[in-house]
């Protein structure tokens, strides 16, 4: 008799461990918590149960990186040759999506989640997995039919406080900040723990121009962030440290650094991402940190030649050109041309229209060549969200952007720019200071 787990699905196995450990997954994926590689243990220990595969190879392509691919390519092999048996629909159509996720068909893989989600609306795993591939794909860009998606589910799970974090983001990403902001509070209201409505907030908080606010709410959320997984401490602190660079305050943000320990603790994509986002924006402030730039290019090494996203790979070749890697740049960017035209429909148009020419762009500003930066983002700039990232996230190559028009002297250009991002809100002290300076 199979068993159902703690969202009502029902799942092909008798074992009670192993809807023990599915649910533990489901816990710790949707908060992101520090438990969540406790998955492929349990995969291992159950090596006949097809689900358990498809989490753990699941919990891989969150890497993002040739390793943890590979790794993810041995546990769908596995739930492969388990195909043979009887599993359920729903379990068959979820090896589907993340098959074509692992072979980066992600336009592919993020239509068939979406049909997946509306046909099984217990399925949170799934909708997690889908926010992801929202974020792959630009999550700005894709707002609509992320939040779309949650209203569809909003219904059934509104008193659920993790996935009213998701929710809650969806509808930030919409423009709705008045709604994220009390969906994320009721989220927090009905579990303090969860970082990922920590993170509607933190996104909130930027988008408002409310920065102090945002700071006191932050540092306030820290302890907690501690005891999450690391990939979202690392974030939200990425996020923290964000809003004291908007102040102007370099060293505070600095020192956020130093508290994520990102000097000494950087192995992940997402945190490798988190801190060149960062320290290229410290860059844009002509604020010297080579010494981290350096730091942070060992770490990432050959990496950059992996083909993920081209919001992410921006950043690695970003990160390896100021970390002095010529080299490694050079060998990357061969990996990455091949990797483009393997891609396919929209996938590859974005990468070939987009992508690219956002790297090629990265690394003119790297070399200070404000024209030949602008040669490269003048006829993409306005698409520039469908590289993947969050609304804050991709502000970095905007922000770039409008640093580009003023070095390249089209000051008139850089104001209307500047005045458009900032459309709605306040300036922030930061955004003041280049608004000045388009002027002068």
């Amino acid at each position: 008799m199979n068993l159902k787990d703690r969202l009502g699905n029902l799942v092909t196995t008798s074992e009670t461990e192993v809807i023990d450990a599915i649910d533990h997954f489901t816990d710790q994926l949707l908060r992101l918590g520090a438990e969540i590689a406790d998955i492929t243990n349990a995969a291992e220990r159950h090596p006949d149960n097809y689900l358990l595969q498809l989490y753990a190879a699941l919990f891989y392509l969150y890497g993002q990186a040739e390793k943890p691919h590979e790794k993810a390519r041995l546990f769908l092999q596995k739930a492969q040759a388990l195909l043979a048996h009887h599993v359920s629909e729903r379990e068959e159509s979820f090896y589907e999506a993340l098959h074509l996720w692992y072979q980066d068909h992600l336009s592919e893989c993020l239509n068939h989640l979406e049909k997946h989600c509306l046909k099984w609306r217990n399925d949170l795993v799934a909708l997690k997995a889908t926010e992801f591939i929202y974020y792959c794909k630009g999550q700005q860009y894709e707002g609509k039919r992320f939040l779309t998606l949650t209203d569809a589910y909003y219904p059934k799970w509104k008193d659920d406080p993790l996935f009213l974090s998701m929710h809650s983001f969806a509808l930030e990403l919409t423009g709705q900040l008045d709604a994220a902001e009390k969906e994320a509070i009721r989220a927090l209201d009905l579990d303090k723990f969860n970082s990922w409505a920590h993170h509607t907030l933190c996104h909130v908080y930027i988008n408002r121009g409310a920065i102090d606010k945002g700071i006191d709410a932050l540092e306030s959320y820290v302890p907690i962030w501690k005891k999450s997984g690391r990939l979202i401490e690392s974030h939200n602190m990425w996020h923290l440290a964000l809003m004291y660079l908007e102040n102007l305050d370099f060293e505070e943000s600095l020192d956020v650094v130093k508290r994520a320990k990102w000097e000494s603790k950087v192995s992940m994509i997402g945190e490798e991402v988190d801190l060149a986002s960062l320290l290229w924006r410290f860059d844009l402030e002509q604020q010297d940190v080579t010494t981290l730039w350096e730091g942070l290019a060992d770490a990432i090494g050959e990496k950059a030649s992996f083909g993920s996203i081209p919001f992410v790979n921006a950043q690695l070749f970003y990160a390896l050109k100021r970390g002095g890697k010529k080299d490694e740049v050079k060998e990357g960017l061969s990996s990455i041309l091949r990797f483009a035209e393997l891609q396919r429909g929209e996938d590859q148009k974005v990468w070939k229209g987009i992508g690219l020419p956002l790297i090629y762009g990265a690394l003119a500003f790297a070399n200070q060549d404000y024209k030949t930066a602008l040669k490269y983002f003048d006829p993409m700039i306005g698409e520039v969200g469908a590289v993947g990232g969050s609304d804050a996230q991709v502000d970095l190559f905007r922000q770039t952007y409008f640093k580009c028009l003023v070095g390249a002297k089209r000051r008139k250009d850089a104001r209307a720019y500047l005045t458009q991002m900032t459309e709605g809100r306040s300036m922030t002290r930061l955004e003041t200071k280049w608004f000045n300076e388009s002027v002068s």
